[in-house]
């Protein structure tokens, strides 16, 4: 918000992506409160970290890994209820961003209807 605070929000957006939040443990409804004067884009995607190397390494090492909208950190139903209440009306972009990319169209299938599901309810 440090950011963008010296700004008019009719000069200058946001886009928030739920998803990068989630992976920095951010909750959706403090990062909501901080970039909501602003916010005119929403992303939704979803991650999990994923180790990616084996558990026997002295260091373990993460990953975030693209996943569909129901399966990640970042609580879709939550993310809509919290921006429905706040009157959102901007564009939602699903960005269509996933680590196992060979079942493409059903991800976005399935992530459009929940999407929508979401917003009708």
């Amino acid at each position: 918000r440090e950011l963008v605070r010296p700004f008019d929000p009719d000069q200058i957006c946001a886009v928030w992506d739920p998803a990068h939040t989630a992976l920095n443990g951010e909750i959706p409804e403090h990062a909501v409160d901080i970039i909501w004067p602003y916010l005119r884009l929403l992303n939704l995607k979803n991650a999990i970290w994923k180790q990616v190397n084996g558990p026997e390494a002295s260091v373990a090492r993460f990953a975030p890994y693209w996943t569909a909208g129901k399966c990640g950190l970042a609580p879709w139903p939550d993310v809509v209820q919290l921006v429905r209440q706040r009157g959102y009306d901007a564009p939602v972009c699903l960005p269509a961003e996933y680590t196992d990319e060979t079942d493409l169209i059903r991800l976005v299938g399935e992530d459009l209807a929940f999407a929508r599901s979401l917003f009708a309810s």
